[in-house]
Parts: C-alpha cells; sequence; structure tokens
C-alpha cells in the first residue's frame, strides 16, 4: 500500500520484552483524543507521552537494523514519542497526523491472537472506505504517511485487558514519507 509499509522480526524475544516491561512501568495519563468532532468529545483514552530521556531509555529505535526502516528513520529524531494503552469496549475515530509527519507504529504486547482484532484501519481520504488493514502483531512496526486517515479497530471481549502500542511522530524530510 502506498504510503504504508509493514515490518515484522526486527527485535528479539528478548529486546521486545524489555520494551514491554518499560512500557508497562509508563506513567499512563487519562485524556488522549483522537478527533476534535463534537460527537466524539468525551472519549478519552489512557495514553504516556515519553520524553526524550524516555525514548533513550527503552532504546527502540537504536535496536533498529533493518536497512529500509533505517533509510526511512534518516538519523531523524522523533518530536514527539507516545505510548497508548487501549481497552476492549473503546471505540475510535479516523485521525490524522498531517502533511509533515512520518510515523513509526510498534504494535508493543509479546503475546496477540487474531481474533483478538486490534487491527490498524487506514482510510480513504473521505473517510468512505477502509483501503488497508495491518493485523496487529507482536512486535511489528508500521511505518507510514501520518497525513493518512487511520483508527484502531477495537479489541474484543476475549483479548488480554490492554493493547500497548507506541508511536514515534518524525518530521517529514524531502522523499523520506514514500514507502
Amino acid at each position: 500500500m502506498d504510503g504504508i509499509k509493514v515490518y515484522d522480526n526486527i527485535f528479539t524475544h528478548s529486546d521486545a520484552a524489555f520494551f514491554y516491561s518499560f512500557i508497562i512501568k509508563s506513567r499512563f495519563t487519562i485524556g488522549w483524543q483522537d478527533t476534535m468532532i463534537i460527537e466524539d468529545k468525551g472519549i478519552q483514552f489512557m495514553h504516556s507521552t515519553w520524553s526524550t530521556e524516555e525514548v533513550e531509555q527503552i532504546g527502540l529505535l537504536k535496536k533498529i537494523k533493518n536497512k529500509d526502516l533505517s533509510k526511512k528513520i534518516n538519523k531523524r529524531v522523533p518530536n514527539k514519542t507516545v505510548c497508548n494503552c487501549s481497552k476492549f469496549g473503546e471505540v475510535y475515530s479516523p485521525h490524522d497526523h498531517g502533511l509533515k509527519t512520518d510515523v513509526l507504529l510498534y504494535y508493543a504486547n509479546l503475546n496477540w491472537k487474531r481474533e483478538w482484532y486490534g487491527e490498524t484501519l487506514f482510510y480513504s481520504e473521505d473517510l468512505k472506505n477502509i483501503i488497508h488493514a495491518v493485523p496487529y502483531t507482536p512486535g511489528r512496526i508500521v511505518w507510514f504517511n501520518g497525513a493518512i486517515p487511520h483508527s484502531i479497530r477495537p479489541s474484543s471481549s476475549m483479548a488480554p485487558q490492554y493493547r500497548f502500542t507506541v508511536s514515534f511522530f518524525f518530521p517529514s524530510g524531502k522523499n523520506l514519507s514514500n514507502v
């Protein structure tokens, strides 16, 4: 899919376990919203906005050895990093992160079954069609152009209590958001 690239098997299990341990010890707050639409007000999610120091401590970006993904990052430093904690029953709205943002999305749970849902859905510009769905797969990285509208499919009632993702937001550079 143009503007979306999926990477699997980037990290060792030991690295993924370290990342997960770091994530579950993060300080989460309530208040993240996907949209500014008035009908959706009141829907607020748990998240942890990480400082530059926390990004350094987790070391996730430094562990990336995949040449294609490293080229996309191109030694850039994220201007924002957010760890999202999603739960069964939450409702998510399509949103984007703007034309000048590249997003590295990391699926952090160590175990996840397909029947637990939680996919990342990408929409057409008019939001009428799902143009691509990326299954939530432990350790997976999704690199995408932040201008593409997206949301997540809520977890099933059989899923673990929390679905964790980490989003690294990079300022777009020339041709760097192309996938």
